[in-house]
């Protein structure tokens, strides 16, 4: 993956943003495979566009198309991508200002919601490798991210239960 993808996603220009989402989630569902090096790259880029999402309403929205994208990847590429996203909240946690919290809280939340969805749509086949996923994603760094993993455990049986009640968000 271009590091470009990364840039872009992170432009102060909203219309950059949106033009290089839609090209990054064809980009995504065309492939067969997601290194995880290719992977941290799209979510920090992801990451820095989500810092421009401002009001309530726009970040509901860019938060579920980020979570969203799973659901036209194929299961490698989809668990690959949660991965990635997990670990970049755990490494970038504890840089969010008090300001930006409520918005990232809700990103990991509505995030979580959507892998949670997206292995159960498939029978939970995905469980397990999801399973693997959030536990190292979340809790695989013992020195980095407590509120992270704070949020997550605290957020992720209400998620589940959304899910598992077939809510959608």
């Amino acid at each position: 993956m271009s590091s470009s993808f990364a840039k872009k996603l992170a432009s102060s220009d909203k219309r950059t943003r949106d033009k290089t989402f839609v090209a990054v989630a064809r980009w995504l569902g065309g492939r067969e495979s997601l290194s995880s090096l290719d992977a941290k790259k799209l979510w920090r880029g992801l990451f820095y566009s989500f810092w421009h999402a401002d009001g309530r309403a726009t970040q509901l929205d860019v938060a579920n198309k980020m979570g969203g994208l799973l659901h036209d990847l194929n299961r490698d590429v989809a668990l690959s991508y949660v991965e990635a996203f997990c670990w970049t909240m755990r490494t970038e946690w504890s840089g969010i200002d008090k300001h930006r919290m409520d918005k990232y809280a809700l990103l990991a939340r509505r995030v979580t919601h959507h892998a949670l969805r997206y292995a159960g749509e498939r029978g939970w086949d995905a469980a397990e490798r999801l399973a693997a996923a959030l536990g190292e994603g979340v809790f695989g760094d013992s020195r980095r991210g407590i509120g992270y993993k704070l949020h997550v455990a605290g957020s992720f049986l209400r998620e589940l239960e959304a899910v598992c009640a077939g809510e959608s968000g």
